[in-house]
């Protein structure tokens, strides 16, 4: 099965994203507006990665990219939230888009939260 998205909850501060399948998808910060909300145009949306759910099937592997750098790569089953340090190391890029790729069918769920730009 290919890799699909949906999005499971987007308010004005916060966005549940929920990744299955295998494969690559991109989240495009632009599209994360919730009803009434719209993109400010002086500033680049921003989101930061609170929370990190995931299962992945035996043997795959789970990346998170962000600018082409590395965030989080994740074997198995995963559960994660950041906070402190590890979320500022997170969310150094947290003006570029989520870059996700899953080499075997898993499940993924991120919690994000609107910084800037909406």
């Amino acid at each position: 099965m290919p890799l699909l998205k949906k999005i499971v909850k987007a308010d004005p501060r916060e966005v549940i994203v929920k990744w299955v399948g295998t494969g690559t998808d991109t989240l495009d910060l632009d599209t994360l507006v919730s009803t009434g909300q719209t993109i400010t145009g002086t500033v680049s949306p921003g989101v930061n990665i609170l929370a990190v759910s995931a299962s992945i099937d035996g043997g795959g592997v789970c990346t998170i990219t962000r600018n082409s750098e590395k965030v989080l790569h994740i074997h198995d089953n995963f559960e994660f939230q950041t906070d402190g340090i590890i979320q500022a190391v997170f969310n150094e890029n947290s003006s570029f888009d989520i870059v996700v790729n899953m080499t075997t069918e898993g499940t993924l769920i991120l919690r994000l939260k609107k910084m800037q730009g909406y």
